[in-house]
């Protein structure tokens, strides 16, 4: 059975900042297919410019397999630039999903 989101929740805002010279993408709402592309694009962004990046999770209250493919792939491209990614703050049911899903031992969750 598939989890039904509602309408008015699948929006994910994204809001950067830097701390200490590195890029945060504060993260806040639903990272699902509608939403995932927004993410990547707005990552890409950043990596276009620096090879150094940091997720916050703080607001992310649920993640879809949009969600872990849009992670592996930023995770490749930050992996082959030699760079830092950085996922923190993740809830304990992002947690889950990442823990079950093996991504949790790919990267560098704080």
């Amino acid at each position: 059975m598939q989890t039904q989101i509602p309408e008015q929740k699948k929006t994910i805002e994204i809001q950067k900042i830097t701390e200490d010279g590195v890029t945060v993408l504060n993260l806040k709402g639903w990272l699902v297919s509608v939403t995932a592309s927004d993410l990547e694009k707005a990552i890409n962004a950043v990596l276009d410019e620096d090879n150094k990046l940091i997720l916050d999770f703080s607001d992310v209250v649920f993640m879809a397999s949009s969600g872990i493919r849009t992670l592996l792939l930023i995770s490749k491209r930050v992996n082959q630039a030699n760079g830092l990614l950085i996922v923190r703050n993740v809830s304990p049911d992002v947690m889950k999903v990442l823990e079950m899903t093996g991504l949790k031992n790919f990267l560098d969750i704080r």
